[in-house]
């Protein structure tokens, strides 16, 4: 997939056509092309009609903070409960401390708000998800009745490269980063006294990041997952005029030098991640041996064969497959939920708040096709298994090349190594 989008953006003309005022929109559109073109995406984000409960709370907080010297953009996915305090994965606490900044987040579940409410209120956080709801509604009305001319030349190469897309489309995100970029330009005017900001996923916020770029507000990305050359927010074939951070913050020298093997020209940071101190603090909620699969809301076809293959064995083994959705995918793998329940004798389809890190940490092994929590194995089990056989493992079908010992690709359960 990584490589269609390659051979699209080597047409400088492509990107170019996506311009608007002083910046870009092409970060905009690439990632939400990508995310159509995702097989079996079966991501949702939390019911629009649940968003209405957060209007007056926003409302209220979008006037609080204002003389804030720091703007922090996040995700609700990063909140986590640690000796009585609600803490976030992402914050960058080593930099600045939480109480300076402004704090807007990303709800990934409306039930978030009442879970962390103490946080919500103490920080006045403000939700982009709210917003977007109402950006996202009116970037759809306005391309029904807007001329698709302008993006002729990608149509037509998106169609030759079988990247799924119409028209219309096109237009809509063109229009859906301009409509963003016009509401966070009036939204930031109040922070007057702002003189830097943190961003979580800044190729999925790039129309904020192209606010702040001009008003020459330093930017800091914040690394949250995987990162690098095999990253379609971190490689762009021309990169002039893109509104790229200023600065990334990376866990150690092994994503800094992913990093520099991209095509991504910022300066490099580190910071060190909470989440595996926070892992001693949780309770392992099983009492019984279990290997662990971390979904990640796609590929739905390939997850359910493996699991269906892998039942004998774990009945003949005495093992138990906890599956573990990511957070999007909640609500949509009900077919995996469904298989889970109805062998629930050596499944489990576990939704819980225990982290997936604590899991990992105590299960025999762990199973995934695209996730970070490859990563998170390695770190306490020395290795980690890679389901192959789908397009979206490409990137860590790549590392498997040159980290066989702990990255190991498999089609099936009984190539697992349980010693």
């Amino acid at each position: 997939m990584n490589l269609k989008f390659d051979e699209l953006e080597k047409n400088v003309k492509i990107m170019n056509s996506f311009r608007y005022k002083d910046t870009n929109a092409w970060i905009h559109v690439k990632f939400n092309l990508f995310l159509d073109n995702l097989v079996q995406n079966t991501s949702k984000t939390i019911h629009k009609k649940k968003h209405l409960k957060l209007i007056g709370i926003n409302i209220l907080n979008l006037f609080k903070g204002l003389n804030k010297e720091y703007m922090y953009f996040g995700s609700s996915r990063g909140l986590r409960m640690y000796q009585d305090k609600v803490v976030d994965l992402y914050f960058p606490y080593e930099k600045v401390a939480i109480e300076y900044c402004k704090v807007f987040l990303t709800l990934n579940n409306v039930n978030d708000v009442k879970k962390f409410d103490h946080f919500y209120k103490e920080n006045s956080v403000l939700s982009d998800s709210v917003f977007n709801v109402f950006t996202n509604l009116l970037s759809v009305i306005l391309s029904k009745f807007w001329a698709f001319y302008k993006f002729e030349e990608t149509y037509n190469q998106c169609c030759y490269l079988n990247i799924k897309v119409s028209r219309q489309k096109l237009l809509r995100y063109y229009l859906d980063f301009i409509i963003k970029y016009n509401f966070y330009t009036i939204v930031f005017s109040f922070q007057k006294k702002c003189k830097g900001a943190y961003l979580v996923s800044a190729y999925s916020k790039s129309y904020i990041c192209a606010v702040l770029k001009k008003r020459l507000i330093p930017v800091t990305e914040i690394q949250h997952g995987h990162i690098g050359k095999s990253h379609i927010g971190y490689n762009y074939h021309y990169t002039e005029g893109l509104p790229l951070p200023d600065r990334i913050l990376v866990y150690n020298d092994f994503w800094a030098k992913e990093i520099k093997r991209s095509n991504f020209p910022v300066n490099i940071d580190y910071q060190s991640s909470m989440k595996y101190e926070l892992v001693k603090y949780e309770q392992n909620p099983f009492d019984f041996k279990y290997l662990i699969y971390t979904g990640q809301g796609q590929n739905k076809d390939s997850i359910s064969n493996f699991i269906m293959d892998s039942l004998e064995y774990l009945k003949n083994k005495d093992l138990k497959l906890v599956y573990k959705p990511h957070p999007s995918e909640r609500e949509a793998s009900f077919e995996i939920k469904e298989l889970c329940l109805r062998n629930s004798d050596c499944l489990l389809y576990y939704e819980g708040n225990v982290s997936s890190e604590k899991l990992i940490s105590e299960a025999i092994a762990h199973i995934s096709i695209s996730s970070f929590c490859h990563f998170d194995a390695i770190h306490f089990l020395k290795r980690t298994y890679v389901l192959i056989g789908s397009n979206e493992s490409q990137f860590f079908n790549t590392f498997c090349e040159s980290n066989k010992s702990i990255m190991i690709p498999i089609t099936n359960i009984n190539q697992i190594s349980l010693s």
